[in-house]
């Protein structure tokens, strides 16, 4: 999920409009709060919302509530964002959401099946299709 370079860099292009609280020098330690109020938000999330932000016109530095907000915002009126994103994200959340009996692998459509000698249920995933795409996957190729 978010790490702190990821944050920092936000951060920094941040502080080339607003004044950051403790000035420039405390980036690092900002960086650090920040990324554990928004740890559930990836890095793309968080990139929309410092953009958001700066294209708001907004007056002050912003906490991270308002970036949470913003991460929320975006959430709420596009559900269906997760599209948007890169396939490796789209991946990552949809084998941690839970409902993969309902939901197909978003990089190669495959669905939960029960093993009929097992009966246990499996995801057979498309090799290829995942190796083309660069996404590792978890299951039976």
């Amino acid at each position: 999920m978010l790490t702190e370079s990821d944050v920092l860099g936000g951060l920094r292009e941040l502080a080339v409009v607003f004044r950051p609280p403790n000035g420039r020098d405390d980036l690092d330690r900002l960086a650090r709060v920040y990324r554990r109020a928004l740890e559930d938000v990836d890095p793309f999330e968080f990139r929309a919302a410092v953009e958001d932000y700066l294209a708001t016109g907004q007056r002050f530095w912003p906490p991270p509530s308002k970036l949470r907000t913003a991460v929320d915002k975006h959430r709420h009126q596009n559900p269906r964002a997760i599209k948007t994103l890169p396939l490796a994200v789209q991946y990552g959340r949809w084998q941690g959401s839970g409902d993969l009996a309902n939901d197909p692998c978003p990089v190669c459509g495959a669905k939960l099946e029960e093993e009929d000698y097992k009966r246990r249920p499996q995801i057979y995933h498309d090799h290829q299709v995942h190796y083309d795409a660069g996404v590792g996957y978890a299951g039976q190729p």
